[in-house]
This record gives structure tokens, sequence and C-alpha cells, in this order.
């Protein structure tokens, strides 16, 4: 980092030529390497936040007694935490799980009803086992079992990481927005969403993190708010068992570019 000591640069602020401008605590103007931003205004970016805005303003036409409903519920849904468990207030966890939910709305128009908003079951929503599979599809890649309970469906929610060393065993970020996996579960049901990998990923690890809604009840009511506590798996990317030519399918990947644009296949 430089400083410029001329009034010349007394007025200079953002980037140009490669170097950010910008005022120490002295007023003095310093100068640094221009550095890519920690939150580029993306595609991806752009609806989360109109998700989260939409959840808010949904937030502030409740009731005063249905925002008591969402406090008492939220005091039943318990965050683990290294000072202990703990839970967050009502407000912030209609908000956040309304907005994930407005969120995969919008990839996948229709997933999800939204006119029921009332909080209806205690605590969070409990599916059964969520492991990593055996990969079944047709190149390569990973694959997550989701098991449902009886009497309720669900939607799976599940993001990928991209291909780290194999030996990396804890996940440190980032997620691939752009694949993201949402799949409606049936109830009493165990499912394997495969999800393919483009060439170059085999043998490398690579991290899902994979969140439940409730969908359907057993009196057919849509409560897309009850969230299940999400699942953090490392995989190994594969070749599926059997191909059928016994070639490995590395050779037979579509490109990389096309790759990009592939929606994971999903198979029971």
């Amino acid at each position: 980092m430089a400083r410029a000591l001329s009034h010349l640069h007394s007025l200079i602020r953002g980037s140009v030529g490669g170097l950010t401008y910008f005022s120490n605590q002295f007023h003095q103007i310093c100068m640094r390497q221009r550095t890519a931003p920690v939150q580029p205004n993306t595609a991806w970016q752009t609806g989360i936040r109109s998700a989260f805005d939409a959840a808010e303003s949904i937030w502030e036409t409740l009731t005063e007694p249905e925002r008591d409903d969402w406090r008492f519920y939220a005091t039943t849904c318990i965050y683990p935490g290294p000072a202990g468990p703990y839970a967050v207030p009502g407000r912030q966890l209609m908000v956040g799980t309304l907005a994930l939910a407005l969120y995969a709305e919008g990839i996948s128009p229709g997933l999800f009803n939204l006119d029921n908003l009332a909080p209806a079951i205690a605590g969070w929503f409990n599916p059964g086992p969520v492991t990593p599979a055996t990969y079944g599809g047709l190149t390569q890649g990973i694959a997550v079992s989701v098991g449902v309970p009886t009497g309720r469906s669900a939607i799976a929610v599940v993001d990928v990481s991209i291909a780290f060393n194999p030996t990396r065993t804890r996940f440190k970020g980032p997620w691939i927005s752009p694949q993201k996996t949402l799949m409606v579960l049936p109830p009493a049901s165990s499912t394997k969403i495969n999800i393919d990998r483009p060439i170059g990923t085999l043998g490398k690890a690579i991290f899902t993190r994979t969140r439940l809604f409730t969908a359907e009840a057993a009196v057919d009511v849509d409560e897309p708010h009850a969230l299940a506590f999400p699942v953090y798996l490392r995989h190994i990317c594969e070749v599926p068992p059997v191909n059928g030519n016994d070639k490995p399918p590395e050779d037979a990947t579509t490109p990389p570019a096309a790759a990009k644009k592939k929606v994971a296949n999903i198979a029971k």
C-alpha cells in the first residue's frame, strides 16, 4: 500500500488502472492493488437479495398474533453452536426461511405454494438419513441419498462445491450458485439424487449442502416454512459402477462449456 502526498490526489476515489484509491483515518489518500469484489453483482446475488426483500415485506404485513406464532415457533428451532445451543428471533427465522423458499421458487417456478405462512409444526423438519451415495449417472459425478418420513413430502435443495484436492476433508467454500439442484421427494421414500460433474473433476473431493423444506402435509396443506437443518457431506467424484460399454465415461463427457449448462440428473 502506498500514500499519495501531492494535493493533486486529494479528490481521487475508487479504482483506476488497476489501483484502488481511498482515504485513511488521517485523511491521507492511499492506494493499493485492486482486488476482486467480495460480493460481485451477479444475477444469483441479485436474486437472493430480492428474495430477502420480498420476505421482509411479507413479515411487515403479518398481524401481531401471527408474528407471535413465529416467535414461539422460533424457540423450538435450536441451533448448535460453539458456546452451546441457541435459538434465533422469530422474525429472523421467518425471513431467512421464506427467502430461501422464494429464491428456490425463482429458480424453479411452481415448486412452492406460498399461500400458507403460519407455522404448523414445532421444531425443525426431521428428515430421514441424508448420506453420500454411489453415483449412478451417465458420466461422472456424485450422489446424495435423502430419506423422507411417512406422511409428509419434502423439497430438497442441494448446493455443490467446486472440485478440491482429494485430500481436503473440510469444506471452506465456495458453492456454485448456478448449479443448485431442487427436487420434490415423495413421503416414506429414500431418493438418490445424482449430480453430474464436468470433465476434470474425477477423483477430486466435492462437498454438498442439503436442505429440505416440508411440502404437502397429510392434510394437503403446503408448509414451505418448515426447514430441516442443513447437512454437509464430503464426496469423491466417481464414475458409475457400470456404464454399458466398460469404458471410463471421462472420455465421453460433454465439453466443459456444455457441461456448465447441464441440469443435475435425478434418479431414484
